[in-house]
């Protein structure tokens, strides 16, 4: 039986500049789903505070992960417990004044970019093109 001798060579240096591809790759994906949610018109809105509060939180993304963050007080409750709530798709006026809509307005806003929604290979696709496009420059 022959025997094989084979030396590794690992290029740390190429292994780090993937490794920080791949967390760039992450935030512009995070950029990318926040300007595709505000630009569906998904996010209830009334005044604007709500989606104006709404951003991309890249302080964990060293570890794979960013959030889009909704920092108003009510969003958690429009979200998964809307009752009562009026979902308006467009300009309304009331005692209050003019109101501002969304065509797409609805409780779960997020739904539609998750593992079971019509926009679920946003994501992976987005990610993939960016990834792609900083590891070969």
């Amino acid at each position: 039986m022959a025997k094989v001798k084979s030396t590794v060579r690992i290029n740390s240096q190429r292994i780090k500049q993937l490794n920080q591809a791949a967390i760039q790759a992450l935030k512009l994906t995070g950029e990318e789903l926040h300007k595709d949610i505000i630009q569906e018109g998904v996010i209830p809105r009334d005044r604007g505070t709500l989606e104006d509060s709404t951003f991309v939180d890249y302080s964990n993304s060293n570890q794979g992960k960013v959030s889009i963050v909704s920092s108003t007080p009510y969003a958690r409750r429009l979200y998964y417990n809307p009752d009562g709530f009026q979902f308006h798709q467009s300009a309304w006026q009331d005692k209050k004044g003019k109101h501002d809509g969304n065509p797409n307005a609805k409780d779960h806003w997020f739904e539609d970019w998750t593992k079971d929604g019509n926009k679920s290979d946003f994501v992976p696709k987005n990610f993939k093109k960016f990834y792609r496009k900083l590891i070969n420059t």
